[in-house]
């Protein structure tokens, strides 16, 4: 049987780290910055912004 879209989604989630979603959630869910992201994790913005784009990039992949 065919998994729906968002049980494929719940499948991917396992994939990633309490962190990764914690900062995909803050980023699209709750619309903070990537400094204040940041600021949250002790890390700079860069390093947020590659999760985050690590993190889009693994739902992608699994999704396709």
């Amino acid at each position: 049987m065919k998994k729906s879209k968002l049980q494929k989604f719940i499948d991917v989630l396992a994939l990633l780290s309490n962190r990764d979603i914690e900062i995909l959630n803050l980023r699209y869910n709750k619309l903070k910055s990537l400094d204040s992201i940041g600021k949250m994790f002790n890390i700079t913005k860069e390093r947020a912004r590659q999760i985050l784009r690590r993190v889009e990039k693994t739902i992608k992949r699994e999704l396709e």
